[in-house]
């Protein structure tokens, strides 16, 4: 069940980086209306994704893990607002609570946590705290989001390698890959 579920989880999470990947592309080469329409779907790629990392998290009781993987929800749902609309201007509830879920999710984790006493821990928390920052400011049409997800990607590459999950390790460094084109191309406008 669980190796079901990080196929699961880790095929849609790449298959989000690929389409945001797309989508900077078909900016660059003058189609808004593709783009519009790749970052939907990677937006939508995302949400379909996290289901299955959430209940990974809580089949092996890892709670901060699962907290803070929801917490994306809001800021993913912003994001397919702003990728239909144009703009989350209007959206300014949902906005701020995308920011309340993070303070929460993070606030939560450090304070379950008690405190950082291994790599693994730090480790977690710069996963979950640059996965949530980046989340947020690519929902706001912020290309700066991408810089966060480098350093989610690197940080969860080397945390599930250490834990001996090579397969989801190099599904992170094929999602880095993307990611760095994104923000690429995003940095060419």
């Amino acid at each position: 069940m669980e190796a079901l579920l990080q196929i699961l989880g880790g095929v849609f999470y790449l298959l989000n980086k690929i389409l945001f990947s797309l989508s900077e592309r078909a900016e660059k080469s003058g189609s808004k209306d593709l783009k519009k329409w790749l970052r939907v779907a990677s937006w939508l790629a995302c949400l379909i994704g996290l289901p299955a990392w959430v209940i990974l998290f809580v089949i092996r009781h890892d709670w901060i893990a699962a907290c803070l993987e929801s917490s994306a929800v809001p800021s993913i749902v912003l994001g397919i607002i702003t990728a239909l609309k144009g703009s989350s201007k209007a959206y300014k509830l949902l906005d701020r609570l995308s920011i309340v879920a993070i303070v929460l999710g993070l606030g939560y984790s450090i304070y379950d946590l008690g405190g950082f006493r291994s790599l693994s821990q730090w480790l977690e928390i710069v996963l979950a705290s640059t996965f949530l920052a980046g989340t947020y400011f690519l929902a706001k049409k912020n290309a700066n989001g991408y810089l966060w997800y480098i350093a989610m990607h690197i940080s969860c590459a080397w945390l599930t390698a250490n834990q001996g999950f090579p397969m989801l390790a190099a599904q992170q460094l094929a999602s880095l890959l993307f990611i760095i084109d994104a923000y690429r191309f995003a940095m060419k406008k």
